[in-house]
């Protein structure tokens, strides 16, 4: 079992589903405020597909303004992006 460190509660559920599917979580892509954004930016598609569903704020953005759904685009994501839009992530953001 990969050992994890999670202090967030909402993203807990995702790191204990992480450590029983493999899946590695980086310090760098789990940030306390944005989790979903920088795992985006990071192009960690597995985890941000996880984390939507978690994700009460679908448009928070980073310092510099940048979505979850900007991020999905400017990385040619598209099934990120209809995730997000069907979620109820706004594309005016």
């Amino acid at each position: 079992m990969n050992s994890l460190r999670c202090s967030l509660s909402r993203v807990a559920s995702v790191c204990a589903i992480a450590s029983l599917g493999g899946i590695l979580l980086s310090p760098q892509v789990l940030s306390k405020e944005l989790p979903l954004v920088d795992a985006v930016e990071a192009k960690d598609f597995q985890l941000a597909k996880a984390l939507i569903p978690e994700t009460a704020d679908l448009n928070a953005a980073q310092t510099d303004g940048m979505t979850a759904l900007h991020w999905a685009a400017y990385h040619d994501d598209w099934a990120t992006a209809k995730q997000l839009l069907d979620r109820g992530a706004n594309p005016t953001v």
